[in-house]
């Protein structure tokens, strides 16, 4: 008989907010550019979405995926975004 698998504890106090980061992400082409082309080039508007882990005057510190094993935590799809550059909202 197959034995049965158990998903890992999770922290009851965990303290991290879920956040949406929308910010302006810088747009390269190593291509050639018509006049017309390059007065069309605009940054993108991307939205990352996760939880906060910081912030301060300068940065926003996101984390996307995290584990919980002996009482530590780990973290992955980690982001440092520079504060004048985005908006943040909690979700």
């Amino acid at each position: 008989m197959k034995k049965k698998s158990t998903l890992p504890k999770t922290d009851p106090n965990f303290p991290w907010k879920k956040v949406r980061v929308i910010w302006q992400d810088i747009t390269g082409y190593s291509s050639h550019h018509t006049v017309k082309e390059m007065n069309e080039l605009r940054a993108h508007t991307m939205i990352t979405e996760g939880w906060l882990y910081s912030q301060d005057e300068h940065s926003i510190k996101t984390f996307g995926g995290y584990s919980y094993e002996d009482g530590e935590y780990c973290f992955s799809d980690v982001n440092v975004f520079p504060k004048n550059y985005c908006k943040i909202k909690r979700i």
